[in-house]
């Protein structure tokens, strides 16, 4: 179990998805899935009461606690054999909060054969829990999606999500989710989405997307710019003004301002020539960092797309099929030879937001890691009940392999340990699971032991976010001082257009400065913002840009950042 605590910026971040606590009729257990060889296979459940080990996958604040359950399943006739294990909680801000093992709970688990799980006839002995009280504690104001990581030996082999949210989160979440859900399954890359006040008291509903469409008088933009103000129409009723902000490229965003009236008169006239007329919009430019004007609006439109009549638009929009409330995965057995051929039964459920099984979810997978194998099928759909399988065929690298199953911006992991214990113990596969759980892509970890600098790159795609960018450098900086413990300085890299590394360093004391500010904030978000504000001011003023061609340094962050991406 790590001994520090990680970070994340409160104030930069987008708003937690929530869930209320909705027990479905469920087995008192689960079978694990079948395993062709001897093995052995963690089994993680997340419950409220710590006598039934019932999966729940959301909680209230007014729940009295939340147990994570260990145990470890022998399978096809493994050997009894005693595992040491830990839980470890993670916050929605990214912050380690202390937890305490349930009553004579040690951590130390006996594996159980299968038909002994199966039936339910498990001791005290084969399983640990981890109990993380929520109820008249400061916890319970910790909205959001929480992150659960189970260890065996110490190395991380399994990771769970849960999210504690009240009645009314819900409806907000469930109607935001579902909305950006539906702009994905039309195609469309969803960059922000979200409601916000102005100075003057105007609300308004905006989202930002790429621009599908170099030709601004297209069926396809009028498409995008239509299914846009369509989503954002239900998800915030109290909005008085729509945005559709739409990335035209690297320099240029344009922004689509329609009055709720002119939206709603639209929908019943279906007259997009009308609602085209009554549009306002704005260009700004990215590296200027500032707005062109109108004059400059209509040069920009005219240089750009000159002019048009504008197509209706085309098509139908597809259904929204629910809202991914959190995924679990599982793989049996959880440690295979690393010889090629040997596989494991990977077993996903994905729960909506009433802790229900979601059908119909498109589940992708991915696999990182020291170690090597594959998953098949790449891509599936669950079946009725939330449900779907898969197999992961090792191969001949030994090490750790985290599998991990997205359905959206919605992940889940597992963990795959390929060859004996001591093959598997790079502190590199626990950062690359810590930060993978995180919802962050790690492509690479590395540590200098002579030099003392441990770092870790992280891929936030061609269209990155301050928030993205906020939380790639406190939880990866975090990460690397949590598993590199004699490292002087850990940083996070961030690959930029195939053409620039950002490296963001700091030394381990200012990382070790934040644990203790937080620490001393205990719970005020105010100070725990400065807290952060302060550290990322110093990795800031250390961060530099590096050319991947030259591999020279070619300016301070401070500056590209300044004619990249408007300060």
């Amino acid at each position: 179990m790590m001994k520090r605590q990680r970070m994340f910026l409160l104030a930069l971040v987008l708003f937690a998805l929530g869930m209320i606590l909705v027990l479905p009729p469920q087995p008192a257990l689960a079978a694990p899935p079948r395993a062709d060889k001897p093995g052995y296979t963690i089994v993680t459940l997340l419950t409220a009461d710590p006598s039934k080990a019932e999966y729940t996958a959301s909680f209230t604040p007014d729940a009295q606690s939340v147990f994570a359950w260990v145990f470890i399943i022998a399978t096809q006739g493994a050997a009894e054999k005693q595992f040491q294990v830990d839980a470890q909680f993670l916050s929605p801000d990214g912050q380690e909060v202390d937890s305490q093992w349930y009553k004579g709970d040690t951590g130390k688990v006996t594996s159980l054969p299968k038909d002994s799980y199966d039936s339910g006839s498990w001791a005290a002995k084969n399983t640990a829990r981890r109990q993380l009280d929520i109820a008249g504690t400061d916890n319970a104001s910790q909205i959001g999606q929480w992150t659960v990581s189970f260890s065996v030996g110490g190395k991380t082999m399994s990771v769970e999500n849960f999210t504690l949210a009240t009645a009314s989160d819900v409806e907000i979440s469930d109607a935001a989710a579902a909305a950006q859900k539906s702009l994905e399954d039309q195609g469309y890359t969803v960059v922000n989405f979200g409601t916000n006040t102005w100075s003057d008291g105007t609300v308004i509903g905006y989202v930002e997307m790429p621009m599908v469409s170099t030709d601004l008088y297209s069926a396809e933009t009028a498409k995008q710019i239509v299914d846009g103000y369509g989503a954002l129409r239900p998800t915030y009723p109290k909005a008085t003004q729509l945005l559709d902000q739409l990335d035209y490229n690297e320099q240029y965003t344009l922004v689509y301002y329609a009055k709720v009236t002119d939206w709603d008169a639209y929908v019943k006239s279906q007259n997009y020539t009308k609602l085209w007329n009554s549009l306002s919009y704005a260009v700004y430019d990215n590296v200027a960092a500032d707005w062109v004007g109108q004059a400059g609006n209509k040069d920009f439109i005219k240089k750009n797309f000159g002019a048009g009549t504008p197509k209706p638009p085309v098509g139908t929009p597809k259904k929204n099929t629910g809202t991914v409330g959190s995924i679990k995965v599982q793989v049996s057995p959880s440690s295979l030879p690393a010889d090629g051929s040997s596989t494991a039964d990977v077993t996903v459920t994905v729960f909506d937001n009433k802790n229900k099984g979601l059908p119909n979810a498109d589940i992708t997978f991915a696999t990182s890691g020291t170690g090597a194998g594959t998953v098949r099928p790449k891509a599936t759909t669950t079946d009725s009940k939330g449900g779907a399988t898969a197999t992961f065929t090792a191969g001949t690298k030994a090490g750790t392999v985290t599998i991990t199953a997205a359905v959206g911006k919605t992940t889940g992991t597992a963990v795959v340990t390929l060859g004996d214990e001591s093959s598997a113990s790079d502190p590199a596969d626990n950062v690359r699971t810590a930060l993978t759980a995180q919802g962050l892509t790690v492509l690479d970890v590395q540590y200098d032991q002579a030099k003392s600098q441990a770092w870790v790159s992280i891929d936030l795609g061609s269209q990155i976010s301050e928030n993205d960018l906020v939380a790639a450098i406190v939880l990866g900086c975090g990460t690397l001082r949590d598993s590199y413990p004699n490292a002087a300085t850990v940083a996070t890299i961030v690959p930029y257009q195939k053409k620039y590394l950002l490296i963001f360093p700091a030394r381990a004391g200012d990382v070790d400065q934040l644990t203790a500010a937080w620490k001393a904030a205990k719970g005020d978000k105010a100070k725990q913002t400065a807290a952060v504000q302060a550290f990322l001011d110093t990795v800031v003023n250390n961060s530099v840009v590096m050319d991947v061609n030259t591999g020279q340094i070619v300016s301070t962050f401070k500056d590209f950042a300044n004619k990249n991406f408007g300060g």
